[in-house]
């Protein structure tokens, strides 16, 4: 949007306007809706998923292989395919948007298998293999052996997504780009797969990869021991025991249809009795922990706006519609959390909208609950003995002061520092934004207005 904007105003030119005093008066063009910022945030999110989830298979290698180098072997196939992936997305012009990214997530297990076949197969060979200068040939059988069902496996999954490359229009700018990028991420693994087999695995063979796995012996020797004892003590005490798996079903139940519809017949027995606990700090606090899997194929973004559609009554004329308006936009503007908000009254010029002229249309912002960047990365900024220094060397004290009597520019960021939160206490939620504009729009004649989003007004 920024971009644009910029772009439309170096070639059109803004009017300009010389006033009698000298001042230069100029139209600006302030953009109320741009989701560059939520579009960055979101690509930010992806790629800080994609990084755990290579840290985290990266950790259950090592934990599972129990041989280092192999484990090294494995993990170092993850990086470097998604770097090669990156470079196949730009000589083939794959934007990296969101399902792009998705793409790479998704073949993350597939490219692990790849290595983890692979060495597997080449650390029994060597393993069984007699002692002596046949290393070299022993892992080259080894990788042999497993090659074709390795290739055969990628190729299968690969061929799968061929419907998806012909898809047309809106189906296949949405799904397109994964397939691309699984695919890619795919035929890079194989690529790495057989630079390794032929080049590192030798090398490391003859370096004793697979001389002695001191961690799978530590490793049986302490499950022999423990494992018993576990044992005896499940068998003697069967009743305690069973309590565990009946723990972990009730919880994923709990989770999946909510806490308060599996276990809500227990407040409805205790009303017989006269006890109530729905409203005990218990029984609402795991309400809310676990309120239920959502059902929509597309949930909704928390894109740092709120879509305000209060209406008055249909006899009201142009300019009282019009003053109304003007008093939302002043009640909710005094909110702190909020940082602009544009009304609408009535319908937009086109065919398609069939707003009367007692429907407003709010667009809200509000600021994020900590200052970020561009990436919704958090920002640090300079503290002094839990005062925040500002740049005219005045200080801010979060426990006298608001967070709207500063501006964010006018802290001093700093990478030792700490964030700053820009809700004020009793705000811990976009819902409890929400309620504050919902509090302050009480006016006489117009009515309130469910919670909606910009993106999805019927929502």
């Amino acid at each position: 949007m920024s971009g644009i904007l910029d772009k439309s105003g170096a070639e059109a030119g803004l009017p300009t306007k010389t006033l009698a005093d000298g001042t230069v008066s100029k139209v600006t063009l302030v953009p109320f809706y741009d989701r560059t910022g939520l579009i960055y945030e979101t690509l930010g999110t992806l790629y800080e998923a994609i990084n755990q989830q290579i840290l985290i298979t990266i950790l259950v290698i090592i934990v599972m292989v129990y041989n280092l180098r192999a484990s090294l072997l494995i993990s170092a196939l993850l990086p470097m395919a998604v770097l090669m992936c990156f470079i196949f997305m730009k000589q083939f012009g794959v934007d990296a948007n969101i399902v792009a990214l998705s793409g790479i997530a998704i073949a993350i297990g597939t490219m692990v298998d790849l290595g983890i076949i692979l060495n597997e197969n080449v650390l029994r060979h060597l393993e069984i293999a007699p002692k002596g200068p046949t290393k070299l040939k022993t892992v080259y059988l080894a990788s042999a052996e497993v090659s074709g069902a390795i290739l055969t496996a990628v190729s299968t999954t690969i061929i799968s997504f061929l419907p998806v490359f012909t898809l047309q229009a809106a189906e296949g700018k949405l799904f397109g780009p994964l397939a691309y990028t699984k695919t890619f991420a795919l035929i890079s693994a194989i690529k790495l797969k057989s630079v390794k087999a032929y080049s590192l695995l030798p090398f490391l063979g003859f370096c004793g990869l697979a001389a002695h796995r001191t961690m799978d012996a530590i490793g049986r020797i302490g499950f022999v021991k423990i494992y018993p004892r576990i044992l005896n003590w499940c068998l003697a005490h069967k009743a305690l025991f069973s309590l565990f798996p009946l723990f972990i079903i009730l919880l994923g139940i709990s989770v999946w249809l909510g806490f308060g519809r599996v276990f809500g017949v227990v407040p409805k027995a205790l009303d017989v009795v006269g006890v109530n606990i729905r409203s005990t700090g218990f029984w609402s606090g795991l309400t809310h922990t676990f309120p239920g899997l959502g059902k929509e194929f597309m949930p909704s973004l928390n894109e740092g706006s709120f879509l305000l559609m209060p209406t008055t009554m249909p006899h009201s004329g142009i300019q009282e519609n019009k003053e109304i308006l003007q008093k939302l936009d002043m009640l909710v503007t005094a909110i702190p959390e909020v940082d602009m908000i544009v009304g609408k009254a009535g319908r937009a010029e086109t065919a398609i909208d069939p707003a009367p002229i007692s429907m407003f249309e709010n667009t809200i912002n509000y600021k994020s609950e900590y200052a970020t960047d561009i990436n919704g990365n958090r920002l640090r900024f300079k503290v002094s003995e839990g005062k925040y220094e500002l740049k005219d060397s005045t200080f801010y004290d979060p426990s006298t002061m608001t967070p709207n009597q500063i501006k964010v520019s006018d802290l001093i960021e700093d990478e030792d520092g700490e964030y700053f939160r820009q809700w004020r206490d009793h705000i811990r939620t976009p819902d409890d934004i929400w309620n504050e504009i919902v509090s302050v729009i009480n006016l006489p004649g117009v009515t309130s207005s469910p919670k909606l989003h910009p993106s999805k007004p019927g929502s």
